[in-house]
């Protein structure tokens, strides 16, 4: 990974904003940008430095970190707010853009207080550079997608018959940690699946349960995997047994909505857009109002990262961005489907990640 061009990529955007000095407190942000991991971190990010901040449990690898990519290391051994006191009176720093959406009050008050000087709400600079992943980002998200995959597809479909939503969700996530094994990579869980049988596949984001899933249930699994910090997202829904003909309308528009809002994926569209495309089938085929969330999001480092399909998203899609494409329809007291797969936008079209991952045949 290439930190230092990645934080050279922000501050451009910070001097199109007027900004020179940027304190990063969000970790995850601190992780794209320096490769390091610590409950207790934050970087100053300035032009010709970049300040990396962490306490005596990370001592030794945050100084290993900084050396190979000329950071310089400082001690959190002291409030923050006198360590850069110091640093603003060395290097005159007059001005600091922090993360309001991530720094907690309490510090925030102790900084402003102790400093003196002018702070400003950054603006989403590094979100910006997040959303366009890398070759090394997408050979890496490709992993997660394939271990993810694979996991799933070693369960047979008649495996899920008898097991409670906890034990379904518990079993293919172990799956996925073989999966990963098998191709000399360490996989987990990308976030806490959705595993909801029957009626409960009515809730959007239902939490396992101990029911238990029966036949001629359908069941909405929604998981992924992470491959070194990086995340998979992916959701099918099955049915077992012979499916009613409610179920076959629902799922068929499901489906064709997820191909057309995939087909509609190109450098350039505005993610609302797409998300149009999908919404549109949906409430023609009469379910509008069971189809209330958006049609996707990006997926990087976390599992929701970056903007995604939905209907108020004006960004334009560009090279490098990983979105999700997952329509659904929810009806309260029999169940919901969503198909959901991930597209990587390339230079003239969308690429899908998921290829390898079936739908269900109705």
């Amino acid at each position: 990974m290439n930190y230092t061009h990645r934080r050279k990529e922000v501050f451009k955007r910070m001097k199109k904003s007027c900004a020179n000095t940027l304190l990063v407190s969000n970790p995850i942000n601190i992780l794209y940008l320096t490769g390091f991991k610590s409950s207790n971190v934050f970087v100053l990010l300035t032009e010709n430095e970049t300040f990396l901040f962490t306490d005596f449990r990370y001592e030794e690898v945050a100084r290993e970190i900084c050396e190979k990519q000329k950071m310089r290391f400082i001690l959190l051994n002291k409030k923050l707010s006198i360590i850069l006191r110091n640093l603003i009176r060395k290097y005159k720093i007059k001005e600091i853009s922090f993360e309001a959406d991530d720094l907690k009050v309490a510090t925030f008050n102790a900084l402003k207080n102790g400093t003196k000087i002018k702070w400003k709400e950054a603006k989403p600079w590094i979100s910006d550079v997040r959303k366009n992943k890398d070759e090394n980002e997408i050979e890496i998200t490709k992993k997660a997608v394939l271990v993810a995959e694979q996991g799933f597809k070693t369960i047979k479909k008649g495996e899920w018959i008898g097991l409670t939503e906890i034990e379904a969700s518990d079993l293919l996530a172990e799956k996925i940690k073989i999966a990963g094994k098998k191709i000399g990579v360490r996989a987990t869980p990308s976030f806490d699946f959705i595993v909801a049988a029957g009626a409960n596949a009515a809730v959007p984001h239902h939490e396992p349960n101990s029911t238990i899933i029966k036949e001629y249930d359908m069941l909405k699994i929604d998981w992924g995997a992470k491959v070194e910090d990086y995340c998979s997202d992916m959701t099918r829904t099955l049915y077992f047994g012979k499916p009613s003909s409610k179920f076959k309308k629902i799922y068929n528009t499901v489906l064709r909505a997820n191909k057309a809002a995939i087909k509609a994926v190109r450098p350039g569209i505005t993610l609302k857009n797409i998300d149009a495309v999908a919404r549109e089938i949906i409430a023609k085929a009469g379910f509008a109002r069971n189809f209330g969330h958006g049609t996707g999001h990006g997926v990087g480092l976390e599992v929701h990262d970056g903007p995604g399909p939905s209907p108020r998203c004006i960004t334009r899609t560009s090279k490098g961005m990983i979105i999700t494409i997952e329509p659904g329809i929810y009806i309260p007291g029999w169940g919901g489907v969503r198909i959901e797969d991930m597209v990587l936008v390339t230079p003239k079209s969308g690429e899908v990640l998921t290829k390898n991952l079936p739908y269900a045949q109705i």
